[in-house]
């Protein structure tokens, strides 16, 4: 098997690196991550931590969803200040949701944590100035409802 995302993945590398020993007989992840807008990996069997050497990445869309990726999620994910679409339903993702995406309400306008194990109470600081679709079902979220309410303008 092979990593979520290979560690050298930048917004300043163009490279292509081959992977012999993901059970394919060649698989080969090329990563042109200047210019790139959309990172779509869904649906496939990528496993471990979302790497830091994404958060550098400037894209509009982020889709990590339905694989095996566990961990916290990432707080320098509130850093993507272009992101208006971020995709992770369907992991294992747990913990708290980082106060550090309040910094998205000004790009982010679909947010899908759905299915994962994700844990604490409802996020209270977003904006939904912009935010026009938020999944969070199936996760372990608990407390008031009503701090969330109202934060919708």
């Amino acid at each position: 098997m092979f990593p979520v995302i290979p560690s050298m993945a930048t917004s300043q590398m163009k490279s292509e690196q081959n992977y012999h020993h993901c059970g394919f007989s060649t698989c080969r992840i090329i990563f042109l991550a200047m210019g790139l807008y959309t990172f779509d990996v869904s649906n496939n069997q990528l496993f471990g931590d979302i790497p830091s050497s994404m958060e550098n990445m400037s894209l509009l869309a982020l889709d990590l969803s339905n694989n095996t990726l566990f961990g916290g999620i990432p707080r320098w994910m509130g850093k993507m200040s272009g992101l208006e679409v971020l995709l992770m339903a369907n992991n294992h993702f747990e913990g708290p949701i980082p106060v550090e995406f309040c910094k998205l309400n000004y790009s982010l306008k679909f947010l899908d944590l759905s299915a994962n194990n994700i844990s604490g109470s409802l996020p209270s600081f977003f904006s939904f100035s912009r935010l026009t679709h938020v999944y969070l079902s199936r996760n372990k979220l608990k407390g008031p409802i009503t701090s969330f309410i109202n934060s919708i303008d």
